[in-house]
């Protein structure tokens, strides 16, 4: 038997620490711990059974279904930036699908077909890696959603997703080009000249993850509240939570009553819901978050044209109440600083003495003040 050490089972863990990485994202997408923590130890799973199926050290055969998951939130929430950053620090192979444009078979479109395809692209034609990839099935809902396809049924692509998510096995030849004198194109995303042109691509180990808005399920999933703290003589009160983020308490008859298909639902073992983003979250954001539009637009503008960027505490505050406000979430930060800014970096080279544009209220106004000296 292989035995590892526990000195050096724990450095190899440390290598990807999943504490840390989700400490870490924790930074950059605001106000979704609970969420990113229960990315990240999916992810690490994932990571870990990849590890120690595929790795020449170990060989040891872990078997064990991905815990595929159904993530329900409000856009700009940060459903797919969290499983993006957390995947990437666990070196995972992901891709992102738009489900939306899913068809069924024999219908012009995207199809499951497609989707493998694009895996294997991703992986490089690795199938090692591919098997073991992390595909988001993103606008998952309008897939899901009972009346999505009433009218045209032969375009619903729900049962060749079962097939797919529960694991098939794909039969898949590789593209390969060729010049004009008929000899092959080396492949500038594989290190070897030239590749067996046929590929199996097994997807019974990829961890499949559904994102929706799931748009009218609050609404069910309220009244379903309602009427069971209605029930008995000791009412209680529906709390404040539900009406700030129902999808946090949603069951499997409310996403049946919804309309999703009970197989497709019985193929996520885990579901969980992004919260959504409040006055508070939305100004941290803005002054902390290491992707505020702010933050970003300031190192492009430092590296290109030496010139930093910033906002006052009474500007962030009056976006993020605009933001929480709209239905857009963190994308409404970042459509209204480019608003601001676009025009003021433009007009930049043509100021040399301009080192810092501040984003202010003036006279009850947002503006953008140039400034010839940096505040303290």
């Amino acid at each position: 038997r292989n035995i590892m050490s526990k000195n050096a089972l724990k450095a190899k863990i440390n290598q990807n620490n999943p504490i840390k990485i989700a400490t870490d994202v924790s930074k950059c997408i605001i106000g979704q711990n609970d969420y990113i923590n229960a990315l990240t130890s999916i992810l690490w799973m994932q990571k870990e059974k990849y590890r120690l199926n595929k790795s020449p050290v170990t060989k040891t055969e872990v078997s064990f279904s991905p815990p595929n998951t159904l993530v329900l939130g409000n856009s700009g929430t940060g459903k797919t930036s969290s499983i993006k950053r957390i995947a990437k620090e666990f070196g995972l192979n992901i891709i992102v699908v738009d489900a939306s444009t899913l068809t069924g078979s024999g219908v012009r479109g995207m199809d499951v077909d497609d989707i493998a395809e694009n895996i294997m692209d991703a992986a490089k034609w690795n199938t090692d890696v591919a098997e073991y990839s992390v595909v988001i099935l993103d606008e998952l809902d309008k897939v899901l959603y009972k009346n999505a396809f009433t009218k045209y049924p032969h375009m619903d692509p729900t049962p060749n997703l079962l097939k797919f998510i529960e694991g098939r096995r794909f039969n898949l030849m590789k593209k390969i080009l060729f010049d004009e004198n008929g000899c092959p194109i080396e492949n500038v995303d594989s290190p070897f000249p030239i590749m067996p042109s046929h590929f199996s691509l097994d997807t019974s180990n990829i961890l499949f993850i559904g994102l929706g808005a799931f748009e009218g399920l609050e609404d069910i999933i309220l009244k379903s509240t309602k009427k069971n703290n209605s029930i008995g003589f000791n009412k209680e009160p529906v709390t404040n939570e539900y009406v700030e983020n129902p999808l946090s308490k949603v069951t499997m008859k409310n996403l049946i009553e919804y309309g999703v298909n009970p197989q497709l639902l019985g193929r996520f073992s885990y579901i969980t819901a992004t919260n959504n983003l409040t006055e508070s979250s939305l100004k941290e954001i803005l002054m902390n978050s290491p992707i505020s539009p702010v933050k970003e637009y300031a190192r492009l503008t430092k590296n290109i044209l030496d010139l930093n960027i910033d906002i006052s505490d009474t500007a962030a505050e009056a976006i993020a109440k605009k933001g929480a406000n709209s239905a857009m979430g963190a994308r409404y930060l970042n459509q209204f600083i480019s608003d601001l800014l676009v025009e003021k970096i433009n007009q930049a080279p043509f100021s040399p003495d301009t080192v810092l544009l501040y984003i202010d209220i003036v006279d009850g106004k947002f503006k953008v003040i140039d400034s010839p000296l940096e505040l303290e």
